[in-house]
């Protein structure tokens, strides 16, 4: 399919938005300076470049078509409805405004998989993370404990995600900082407590495990962003995975990516 082609997918997909077709242009070339992207990209990588310009009826469209959806995906943590909307909030800011020196991220997205998708993956990740910051924690620990995953149904989940639940871990991993990644060498492979971690970096016990803490629930929530952006998963589906992430994250960390 030409590139032509794909713009005018794009604009019988969001006919109420007008894009500059030498824009589109642009926009895909960057992230398919090889080869076009698949035929059913093209109207996520023209609203995607829309929305990243700053167009204001893209932006409202996109919303209105996706946000009850992205709400409905983070059901499963069982949220006040104001801690839903807050973070719905986040998103759109993080998507359509950008923080500090970072730009909108929707310009991220790189037409690799299907859009809705990644923004489901971006909602979940920016609530788990808004919980963290306001200490309200909803661990996937704390929502999916380790003992309700019995050894059958561990098998099960080991052989339908287990090849893509390590390179997801693994891309997870490499995404944390320095010295997150340290944290969790020294924990999990030179199998260090919290005390020694405490004096191998010159802090009180507390403040390590609280590192720790916090190092262990960036690689749980980049596994899971990773995870969702690429199995495009049924809610029940979602509930195995945390599942699996929840019992397997160290056995993997210490077989791969460490």
């Amino acid at each position: 399919m030409a590139l032509d082609e794909l713009y005018r997918d794009g604009c019988a997909a969001w006919q109420t938005v007008t894009l500059p077709f030498d824009r589109y242009a642009t926009f895909v070339l960057e992230r398919f300076p090889a080869e076009l992207p698949p035929p059913e990209r093209g109207p996520d990588l023209f609203i995607a470049c829309a929305c990243a310009g700053g167009d204001q009826r893209a932006i409202a469209e996109l919303d209105r078509r996706c946000a009850g959806k992205l709400v409905a995906s983070v059901g499963f943590l069982a949220l006040a409805r104001a801690q839903v909307d807050e973070a719905m909030q986040e998103l759109r800011c993080k998507l359509f405004t950008g923080d500090g020196e970072m730009g909108p991220r929707i310009a991220d997205y790189a037409g690799r998989g299907d859009l809705e998708r990644w923004l489901h993956a971006a909602m979940v990740r920016t609530t788990l993370s808004l919980l963290r910051k306001t200490r309200h924690e909803v661990l996937v620990g704390e929502v999916f404990p380790e003992d309700v995953v019995d050894d059958a149904e561990l098998r099960i989940l080991k052989q339908r995600y287990g090849s893509q639940f390590r390179v997801a871990v693994g891309e997870a991993f490499a995404r944390l900082r320095l010295r997150e990644r340290n944290l969790l060498r020294h924990h999990v492979l030179d199998r260090l407590s919290i005390d020694e971690l405490g004096t191998l970096y010159a802090v009180h016990r507390s403040t390590a495990a609280r590192w720790l803490e916090r190092a262990r629930e960036s690689l749980k929530q980049e596994t899971l962003a990773i995870l969702l952006d690429r199995l495009g998963v049924t809610d029940t589906e979602l509930q195995s995975i945390l599942r699996l992430i929840q019992s397997q994250l160290d056995v993997t960390l210490a077989e791969g990516p460490l």
